[in-house]
């Protein structure tokens, strides 16, 4: 009986903290979904200016600056106005409407939102785990990564 109670005791401190499985589907359709908005949002991009992105995303700030140099000196006149237009373009209000509006219709669960968007819940950290592993995801995980170490 004593370890009866002690299992019906320690069950609930093992499972508090992780997400469950019926969680990480949601997040998962979630993040998904707001994946998919997000790279339609960037077709309106030079597809420069978006490989300049993805190699921000998988090899870092030098190598993309590397890569943008080796373009812009490579391009056309005309080229070189697009991908600076893009790059300013992802910088307008407008743009980052584009992206909030992505995430903000991509969740049913309110609750659910209300925990993605807490850094220190195990359904955030769940979140951004997702969101590095999968390739469709990464150029994301970099703008909100930018967009969280600027506040």
């Amino acid at each position: 009986m004593k370890n009866l109670l002690i299992v019906l005791l320690v069950i609930p401190f093992l499972s508090f903290g992780q997400v469950s499985e019926n969680e990480k589907n949601e997040i998962e359709t979630y993040a998904q979904k707001m994946c998919d908005c997000f790279n339609n949002t960037l077709k309106d991009l030079h597809p420069k200016a978006i490989e300049a992105i993805n190699i921000l995303a998988t090899d870092g700030q030098q190598k993309m600056e590397q890569y943008i140099t080796k373009e812009m000196q490579e391009a056309s006149d005309v080229d070189k106005q697009a991908i600076m237009g893009s790059f300013q373009k992802m910088q307008e209000p407008s743009f980052g409407a584009k992206i909030e509006n992505c995430d903000t219709s991509s969740i049913q669960n309110k609750a659910l939102k209300i925990r993605l968007d807490n850094p220190k819940t195990e359904s955030h950290k769940y979140l951004m785990t997702y969101l590095s592993s999968e390739d469709s995801c990464k150029v994301l995980k970099v703008f909100y990564d930018m967009g969280t170490s600027q506040n």
